[in-house]
């Protein structure tokens, strides 16, 4: 991930007013915050939970950016309406008021300028991030395996469509990969008691960001194990019916059979490590570059 998450020393309070303010209160020893994090950061558990603080942190940043722009956009708009209104003034008094409230402004706008649109420019720097690294864990969660599912066994024979031949006989079986992206993830309501809160994102006391392991994304290698014991198409066609299995027998093999397994590897660990986003751990200084989005 490529992106400042502050620009320290920058003066723009006259632009940009934070979306969120988050204060933590402390109410019992199981909710105190570990240092580093806000409230939202320190509940990440999973992926589920990383997802949720992402797309939080997202709007945070996107609302930030658009704000900035906003102010500088009013700003201007005010400092070209002042001029106008000197120009169609009929007192010279006016005038003079008008036309020095304009310079004025325009000045004020001219000293922040700078600062204001690279404020801007960082928090759209992040949100670009924190999509790409949203991207990924939207594809991991898609396509991790909950199990892989063998279907019924069809028998076919006498030069069937992969096994050419007029003595062969083949039994083929559909395998079903099931993800786990069926189970419970709520991202429609950020502020649900599904996981990380945004409004209890508060990213300017931030220092860590708890963030899935690299390892986490590597996808499980999937086993097939096929075993044959005599002629598979002397098996019973009454057992062609259960899944993964064409036996000549009820769920075991004495003289016909054909079965075939199929397992996953263990899933990878998800749980969370902390990521230090500065170079200095435990303050707001320069900020540290990670290589989560590739």
């Amino acid at each position: 991930m490529k992106a400042e998450w502050h620009a320290p020393g920058s003066n723009i309070s006259f632009f940009f007013l934070v979306a969120v303010v988050s204060t933590i209160a402390i109410t019992s020893a199981g909710a105190q915050v570990t240092p580093g994090y806000d409230k939202a950061g320190n509940s990440v558990s999973d992926l589920c939970g990383e997802l949720r603080y992402n797309m939080g942190l997202t709007k945070i940043f996107e609302s930030e950016a658009d704000s900035i722009l906003r102010q500088v956009q009013q700003s201007t708009a005010e400092a070209a309406a002042y001029r106008v209104a000197a120009l169609a003034a009929n007192s010279h008094k006016t005038k003079l008021g008008l036309t020095a409230l304009a310079i004025r402004k325009q000045d004020i706008l001219q000293s922040r300028l700078a600062d204001a649109l690279t404020a801007a420019g960082k928090k759209r720097d992040a949100k670009s991030a924190l999509a790409a690294r949203r991207a990924r864990l939207i594809t991991l969660r898609q396509l991790q395996l909950a199990k892989p599912v063998l279907g019924t066994a069809n028998h076919e024979s006498n030069g069937d469509r992969y096994m050419k031949g007029t003595s062969t006989t083949g039994i083929k079986m559909d395998l079903t990969l099931q993800p786990t992206a069926a189970s419970n993830c709520s991202t429609a309501n950020l502020d649900d008691s599904n996981g990380p809160k945004q409004s209890e994102i508060s990213h300017p006391t931030i220092t860590k960001m708890k963030l899935l392991p690299e390892a986490a994304f590597a996808q499980p290698t999937i086993n097939l194990q096929v075993g044959m014991k005599g002629s598979p198409a002397g098996g019973s066609a009454n057992n062609y019916g259960t899944a993964g299995l064409a036996l000549d027998g009820a769920g075991s093999c004495s003289t016909n059979c054909l079965g075939a397994k199929a397992t996953p590897t263990a899933q990878r660990s998800q749980t969370p490590t902390d990521q230090d986003l500065f170079t200095e751990a435990t303050t707001i200084s320069k900020c540290k570059t990670h290589d989560i989005n590739k």
